[in-house]
């Protein structure tokens, strides 16, 4: 029996695979946008030098300093804190050591922070931003 076939299909199905094969090609985009890094030009320029946020703590003021170049983030540390705030707040300086160490590797502030110290590294981080915000070159913000 040699001759001619015929091949039925239901438009119900090719209606499905035409939509399974949309939402593929629509997760492949997302997940190439996501994994490809940003270029040069996206990233975001700095007015060079050092920049300070306070945050106080026991009434008294502790300064996060962080120094930038025209379009990276140099350096980040804690001003002193005197022994009472140091007593009190024992997790201040190594939060403030991991956190800047990472900020500084990644070039983000949108990192995550550890549990037994969530509370602490978001308001170091947020000090981090304000310090940034005062560094953000004027044409972009």
């Amino acid at each position: 029996m040699i001759g001619t076939r015929f091949v039925v299909l239901k438009m119900k199905n090719i209606i499905c695979a035409g939509v399974f094969a949309l939402i593929g090609i629509l997760i492949l985009i997302a997940l190439i946008t996501l994994i490809t890094p940003k270029r040069k030009s996206e990233a975001t320029s700095y007015i060079p030098g050092t920049y300070a946020a306070e945050i106080i703590l026991q009434n008294k003021p502790i300064t996060v300093y962080v120094t930038v170049d025209e379009s990276e983030i140099q350096a980040i540390h804690l001003s002193d804190m005197d022994e009472a705030q140091a007593l009190f707040y024992p997790l201040f300086k190594p939060t403030m050591e991991s956190i800047a160490k990472e900020i500084i590797q990644k070039q983000t502030t949108n990192i995550a922070t550890q549990p037994d110290n969530m509370y602490t590294g978001k308001v170091l981080i947020d000090a981090v931003n304000d310090a940034l915000f005062k560094a953000i070159a004027k044409s972009e913000a």
